[in-house]
């Protein structure tokens, strides 16, 4: 297997596979390059692909910081998934890439390397622990909700205090004048982004503090970009004529990821967050969705709704040179 090293993602943009052939939308090359644009310009990029013959089975997207190799997306707490790309199913292969990987990696002299937000199902979760090296693990939930057939069967799923505590928020919202508008196209997108960003730092001190002038030019570059290419979905509740709520998500292979919300707090008492995460799972159902994942983050509505966990792992591998 040959092993290349880039230092520039736009070398590998017709190399890149496409939207569909990632398990993520955090591993698509519009969000790796978007990443770099606008957090990543001072690191180091070191992008490793991996070739059979001719032929790019697998890439790992990583950039070296203070002596440390990491996935690009990591920090500032901003993608929630993320890995090497495997362009092959092959178990045997894809453990032959960690391994020349590792090889690559400990001949360049570097020694620790932070794999952060690897999913339950990576394969590198599986290998990395049969493979010979000193590395601690970690775990984060990623709560989920899997798409029934009927907004009434999802209804009936829930458990009885659960389902009667959504019943009475809903009617108590019936008692105003009510809808949720969803944009996707990118112009709606790009001319509602603003309203969303305003009211995520409005929901709480925390997400005020988050949302820095940097992050906020990369929320607006991605969502216009993605936008571009299907992949965005923007919801608002509103009540009495006036946005409370929004929600940011990613339509991607069939799944609907809830990236990131913000609300009026001024109307906490419609919990209109709850309410348009509940009309979003909705929404997921009636156009057949696979699932709605609510992405990290342990927050109690989304349990409210009915979501289970999943997991996340964060690797950190110490390599040993002789």
């Amino acid at each position: 297997m040959k092993v290349q090293i880039t230092k520039d993602i736009n070398e590998l943009e017709n190399l890149w596979p496409d939207d569909n052939h990632v398990l993520t939308p955090f591993q698509t090359y519009v969000w790796n390059k978007l990443w770099i644009k606008n957090f990543g310009l001072d690191k180091k990029l070191q992008i490793y692909t991996f070739f059979e013959e001719t032929n790019l089975v697998g890439i790992a997207p990583l950039y070296e910081k203070n002596s440390v190799l990491q996935f690009i997306g990591t920090p500032p707490n901003i993608s929630d998934y993320l890995d090497f790309i495997y362009l092959t199913g092959d178990l045997v292969k894809q453990r032959k890439i960690l391994t020349e990987f590792l090889a690559t990696v400990k001949h360049e002299k570097q020694t620790n390397i932070n794999l952060l937000h690897l999913t339950e199902k990576s394969p590198s979760v599986k290998l990395l622990s049969k493979i010979e090296i000193n590395f601690d693990q970690e775990q984060e939930t990623t709560p989920f909700i899997s798409c029934p057939a009927s907004w009434e069967e999802y209804l009936e799923k829930l458990p009885r205090k659960k389902r009667h505590e959504l019943k009475r928020k809903l009617k108590k919202l019936s008692s105003k004048n009510s809808q949720v508008i969803y944009f996707c196209k990118p112009e709606e997108v790009r001319q509602e982004i603003d309203v969303f960003i305003d009211l995520l730092k409005q929901s709480s001190p925390e997400k005020e503090k988050f949302m820095t002038p940097q992050k906020e030019a990369f929320f607006k570059d991605f969502s216009d970009t993605m936008a571009e290419k299907n992949l965005i979905l923007l919801s608002f509740l509103e009540i009495e004529g006036q946005k409370v709520a929004s929600t940011l998500m990613f339509n991607h292979r069939n799944k609907l990821y809830l990236y990131n919300s913000g609300y009026n707090p001024e109307f906490k008492e419609f919990s209109p967050s709850l309410l348009l995460t509940a009309f979003n799972m909705k929404y997921a159902i009636e156009k057949g969705f696979e699932e709605y994942d609510l992405l990290r983050g342990d927050e109690r509505y989304k349990y409210d709704l009915g979501a289970t966990n999943r997991y996340i792992y964060n690797v950190r591998i110490q390599l040993i040179n002789h």
